[in-house]
């Protein structure tokens, strides 16, 4: 990986502030009802984050985008849904597994709605074309 490159990963990293986990985290924190914004409508890289595991072991999000031309990639494990509940959002019901790729060019929101706080763990992050 060139120089170029790693500087791009560590300003995401420093300037994102998201509770979820960063490059070289490994844990996520998600408080009760906390919403978290990514806004990459400017950005000319678009990143990915996932948790192999959840305490609670089953989490519920909602996913708010703005821009339909670049959805989320939600990907599940072996438990729960996701479901289209409006134009420009998903609920993701009762997971045990969740990775997230948020393309450049769009806005997220992501919601806890798990009802407690959520603890992600061995999770990564990573930066996406």
């Amino acid at each position: 990986m060139n120089s170029k490159k790693r500087l791009v990963i560590a300003m995401l990293v420093f300037y994102s502030g998201w509770s979820c986990a960063g490059l070289g985290e490994k844990n996520w924190r998600f408080e009760v009802d906390e919403v978290d914004l990514r806004d990459l409508t400017n950005s000319s890289i678009g990143v990915e984050y996932g948790c192999e595991f959840f305490t609670p072991k089953l989490v519920t999000f909602k996913i708010n985008y703005t821009n339909p031309d670049v959805e989320p990639v939600i990907k599940i494990g072996n438990t729960g849904t996701v479901i289209k509940t409006a134009k420009l959002e998903y609920v993701i019901d009762g997971v045990d597994r969740l990775t997230l790729t948020y393309k450049k060019g769009g806005a997220y929101n992501l919601k806890n709605e798990t009802g407690e706080v959520v603890v992600g763990q061995n999770c990564d992050a990573g930066v996406t074309g």
